[in-house]
């Protein structure tokens, strides 16, 4: 993936991220809490303008543990932009896999960085 294409993708992600904090009704001094982040990082994220995996990771944990679809969040090539509300919660994905799986990965980030390349990010 080019410079530009991550730069773009970041770009993507982050819409997303704002997209499903404003489904969730949440201001970013909110949602920033709810995901124990700093406001200040959440609006660059959202912006696509830096963050830090562990950050990301962050978020991921939160959503998932609010039954959202963190695989739409994070695949480059859906069918579309936005969906429907519907289509961004998860009611069948085990919520506390995706915590484990994160601290998983935190403990060794090259493995982190592998599978969010198999992923396209």
């Amino acid at each position: 993936m080019s410079k530009k294409e991550n730069n773009s993708h970041f770009h993507l992600v982050g819409k997303r991220i704002f997209h499903i904090r404003k489904e969730m009704k949440l201001s970013q001094e909110q949602f920033s809490r709810k995901a124990n982040l700093n406001k200040g990082v959440l609006h660059r994220i959202e912006h696509g303008t830096g963050g830090t995996i562990d950050n990301f990771l962050k978020i991921m944990v939160f959503l998932q543990e609010n039954q959202y679809n963190i695989k739409w969040l994070i695949y480059q090539n859906n069918d579309s932009e936005f969906m429907t509300d519907d289509d961004l919660r998860l009611y069948t994905f085990p919520t506390g896999e995706i915590k484990s799986k994160a601290k998983e990965i935190l403990k060794n980030s090259q493995s982190l960085i592998d599978t969010l390349k198999t992923v396209g990010f």
